[in-house]
């Protein structure tokens, strides 16, 4: 009888093989990276916003129209609507129940003295929305608001006889571009700088 060989074992793949493997492997990888950077850069070149790009010239007409404006005439909140404008100031508890009894005790006194009002006040960016946000003061209350570029209706107490200060507080670049309006007329504010204040003389 003939001994039968053993059987034999199975090849191990090639060294060339592995490397044709290896090669594909890191082509895919390279492949999916490079996709995945072309895709990132195009959606953040989607969502970047622009920023403000006045010349000189433009920044200096603005400051022009500003100083020819004697008043800005803004409405006041009707009565029905004051406790829920408080509210969307984001006051503190303190400073809201402060607020509304100063605002309800001027109501009632004859005005032989200087009177506390909620007024709206409608501002917006008025070249390109970039994340600027601006600090507005008056009768002793400061709130902040970040600009859009639609119209946000904000609720400011003043005091008559006494006006709004505007502070830049952020700057999304190119100046901060904030647009007020003014009566029937919508004003576009000369361009300031974080810390930089404009003062609105208001009439009611």
């Amino acid at each position: 009888m003939q001994n039968q060989q053993a059987p034999q074992p199975l090849r191990q793949p090639t060294q060339n093989k592995n490397r044709s493997q290896s090669r594909l492997s890191h082509y895919i990888i390279a492949t999916a990276a490079a996709g995945l950077i072309t895709i990132f850069s195009l959606f953040s070149l989607h969502q970047s916003p622009q920023t403000d790009q006045l010349s000189q010239v433009q920044q200096q007409e603005l400051l022009t129209d500003f100083q020819t404006i004697q008043s800005f005439h803004l409405d006041k909140v009707p009565p029905a609507k004051i406790a829920t404008a408080i509210a969307a100031m984001g006051l503190s508890q303190q400073d809201t129940k402060a607020l509304k009894t100063t605002i309800a005790d001027s109501g009632k006194k004859v005005q032989t003295t200087k009177e506390t009002a909620l007024v709206w006040l409608d501002i917006w960016d008025f070249a390109n929305q970039d994340g600027d946000i601006v600090s507005i003061s008056s009768a002793g209350y400061q709130v902040t608001y970040p600009l859009y570029k639609n119209k946000t209706r904000v609720p400011i107490p003043v005091v008559s006889g006494q006006p709004i200060q505007i502070t830049g507080t952020v700057d999304g670049g190119g100046g901060i571009t904030l647009g007020v309006q003014n009566a029937q007329q919508e004003v576009a504010l000369p361009v300031i700088q974080p810390g930089q204040t404009l003062t609105l003389p208001v009439t009611l």
